[in-house]
């Protein structure tokens, strides 16, 4: 049968895929007051598979936490870092930033996602 072109169809038309984008979610939680450590696990959907894992840590002490100013770095689906925390004397507080993103098979990055602790260090 033709098409509104008038010229009979194939069968071999291509069909365009509706892939969604790839999202992320993503939850960390710190050990605090056993431990200095903050464990942040992120997971994929949507998109192709497999997924290139991506992390930011960031923080704001005398420099942007923005994420256009930090590096992505590959990593695994969780990550690791120190954060201290609670009251203490001298030193100074600061905002460190935990954000996660993926990259599918595609190419196509996903949204970021953060969350954020307030940390101490002894310097000024």
């Amino acid at each position: 049968m033709p098409d509104e072109s008038g010229l009979p169809q194939t069968g071999t038309e291509e069909a365009e895929l509706e892939i969604p984008p790839p999202t992320v979610t993503m939850s960390c939680e710190d050990e605090y007051p056993l431990s200095n450590k903050v464990f942040c696990s992120g997971s994929a959907s949507n998109g192709v598979p497999p997924y290139r894992y991506q992390w930011q840590r960031a923080h704001d002490l005398n420099s942007s936490p923005a994420p256009e100013n930090n590096t992505w770095r590959d990593g695994t689906a969780s990550i690791q870092d120190y954060c201290t925390q609670g009251l203490r004397t001298g030193g100074r507080y600061y905002r460190k930033y935990f954000r996660f993103r993926v990259l599918d098979a595609n190419n196509y990055v996903s949204n970021y996602v953060e969350e954020v602790f307030t940390c101490w260090t002894p310097n000024p």
